[in-house]
């Protein structure tokens, strides 16, 4: 992981597993991470908006990709 992160938000999807946002100690994290397990790497993805704390996910069968395309990461 490239950023550490506590009270992270995970999903999977595919192949992929998603962490997105958390907290690093200091301050609420708005990036998100794609761990690619084939590789054995991170690769970050992206920012949310904003991330005021606590954030919560899913993932959504055979669409995931595709929404998370439509929300630019």
């Amino acid at each position: 992981m490239n950023v550490r992160r506590a009270r992270v938000g995970v999903a999977s999807s595919g192949n992929k597993l998603y962490a997105i946002g958390g907290y690093d100690g200091m301050t609420n994290l708005s990036s998100i991470e794609i761990y690619n397990p084939e590789e054995g790497t991170w690769s970050l993805a992206g920012n949310m908006n904003r991330h005021e704390g606590g954030v919560g996910v899913a993932a959504i069968p055979n669409n995931c990709s595709e929404i998370l395309d439509t929300i630019s990461i």
